[in-house]
């Protein structure tokens, strides 16, 4: 269980980075 939880969690960890990244891409877009 605690292997499958872990693949779990690194495909979270992928989004919140991916959605972390685009954020700070609309702050340089608005910045520029």
């Amino acid at each position: 269980k605690r292997i499958e939880a872990k693949g779990w969690v690194e495909q979270t960890d992928l989004k919140e980075r991916f959605q972390e990244l685009s954020r700070n891409m609309e702050g340089i877009l608005t910045e520029i």
